[in-house]
């Protein structure tokens, strides 16, 4: 199957000769050496500018850092570890093994809520594998994957359940950027699709705990600092809703979300998330998750905390207010 970036290099090739061809029929015969030679000269002209704007073009790729993919280099590797480096972190992985809820977490059925216990472990995993480096213009695709995962292991009496899960599998074009303001930069801007579920249905008392939403979403990075000493990236998102279940999420999780990440040292890593970041602030069901890492060493593993407080901490208690801290470890790379 021809690829999109194939296709549209035959549609321009074959316009670029069409060019050639018009120019060409315009010549008459009366005045063909003289039209030879200034055919000549304008297709040297022509080749000196496209070899400088080919050489421009490999330049401005160059300064291009691909921040998505870091590791992945479409080069004299094996096959092994070319798939191997299509592989990196998406969103934070960690373990909590203490993640305490300053209210009991919730259940419809009271008999079952009364017996959760307030201490649980919770866990994420997420990863994305790239499928295109570049399509075209720079533009690359990827496929992620996260899940969260609420484990009562503290309630025996419950036979230690997981409470809840989400589910995320995203799709998503991505472009690096190097557009310079401000002391800083822009440096990724992504389009795409994720689909939130709990993979839950009806449970044995009737009551329906199946929660999904679809998500069309846009996000813009810009990035300041010293690489040595500190950065602060931020991280605008916004997102229109394919689908709604129940159909008044929205008024919970919004239309947008800002992330703040502030690295020290290389060593410290503070993150703050901002929730339903534009809204009917009189109504407002927001969010805050403030998050803090400590590199141990050179290991790819940091230690952990975490603290919440709002809406939406998973998406069956998406109009629960939650409050939260836990402490853990995190992977930062494999």
């Amino acid at each position: 199957m021809i690829s999109f970036k194939k296709l549209f290099s035959i549609f321009f090739g074959a316009f670029i000769l069409s060019l050639n061809a018009n120019d060409s029929i315009y010549y008459n015969n009366a005045n063909l050496d003289e039209n030879q030679t200034l055919e000549s000269k304008k297709n040297t002209s022509k080749s000196s500018n496209q070899n400088i704007a080919n050489n421009n073009e490999i330049k401005n790729s160059e300064n291009l850092i691909d921040y998505e993919f870091k590791d992945f280099k479409n080069d004299d590797v094996s096959l092994m570890q070319s798939i191997i480096n299509r592989f990196s972190l998406n969103e934070e992985t960690y373990v909590l093994p203490i993640y305490y809820s300053f209210r009991k977490p919730y259940y419809p059925v009271d008999s079952i809520a009364g017996e959760y216990s307030k201490a649980e472990v919770k866990l994420q995993v997420s990863f994305k594998t790239l499928i295109f480096e570049n399509i075209f213009a720079n533009i690359g695709l990827y496929f992620a994957y996260t899940q969260t995962s609420f484990f009562q292991i503290y309630a025996p009496i419950l036979s230690s359940p997981f409470r809840d899960n989400d589910f995320i599998p995203e799709l998503i074009a991505y472009r690096p950027l190097d557009v310079h303001f401000w002391g800083g930069k822009l440096y990724n801007v992504r389009l795409g699709y994720n689909h939130i579920s709990n993979g839950e249905g009806i449970d044995e008392v009737g009551f329906k705990k199946s929660r999904g939403i679809d998500r069309i979403f846009a996000d813009i990075m810009y990035r300041i600092g010293n690489e040595d000493i500190w950065n602060l990236d931020i991280a605008l998102k916004a997102w229109t809703f394919l689908r709604k279940d129940p159909i008044n999420v929205d008024s919970y999780l919004g239309y947008s979300s800002l992330r703040l990440t502030y690295d020290l040292y290389k060593d410290h890593h503070f993150i703050l998330n901002i929730g339903n970041l534009f809204h009917n602030y009189a109504k407002y069901k927001g969010s805050i998750r403030l998050e803090y890492k400590y590199d141990l060493f050179d290991s790819g593993i940091s230690l952990y905390a975490q603290y919440f407080y709002g809406y939406g901490d998973n998406l069956f208690e998406y109009n629960i207010l939650s409050h939260k801290i836990g402490i853990g470890i995190a992977v930062t790379r494999w």
